[in-house]
């Protein structure tokens, strides 16, 4: 689509847009401000405890900060669409939240797939003990 082009949404879609800019740029914000906080505790523990545990918290956390770019973008986009009520940007507002939906669905299938392996290797643990240790009296 151009920037000049036109588009069509009800005015009621439209005021439910322009309402839910706050709520999603708050959201997106104290998330953002959340996760740096992790990322610097990254970097102190990177730096000053365990390497291991500090790069993996860093790469981590950098990667949870990816969607919440996409999160602000699309509560700017909302913005810009409030302000002057140009196409352009509601095709941009609608992108960034179709791709931050799609790296949300993309983590959830990643932490299922972990949470299925750590079932499997819990129950491979618990077969390897001793009887001893899984009686319960």
């Amino acid at each position: 689509m151009e920037n000049n082009e036109s588009f069509f949404i009800s005015e009621n879609s439209f005021e439910n847009l322009k309402k839910s800019k706050s709520w999603v740029l708050f959201i997106a914000i104290v998330s953002i401000a959340i996760v740096g906080i992790f990322i610097l505790s990254a970097l102190f523990t990177l730096i000053a405890d365990s390497f291991a545990l500090g790069f993996l918290s860093l790469i981590l956390n950098g990667i949870l900060l990816i969607p919440l770019i996409y999160l602000f973008k699309y509560g700017n986009h909302l913005g810009e669409l409030a302000r002057t009520e140009e196409g352009y940007h509601f095709d941009e507002a609608m992108k960034n939240l179709r791709i931050y939906w799609q790296l949300a669905g993309i983590y959830l299938i990643f932490f299922i797939a972990i949470i299925i392996f750590m079932i499997f290797l819990m129950f491979s643990v618990m077969q390897e003990l001793p009887q001893e240790f899984l009686e319960l009296g």
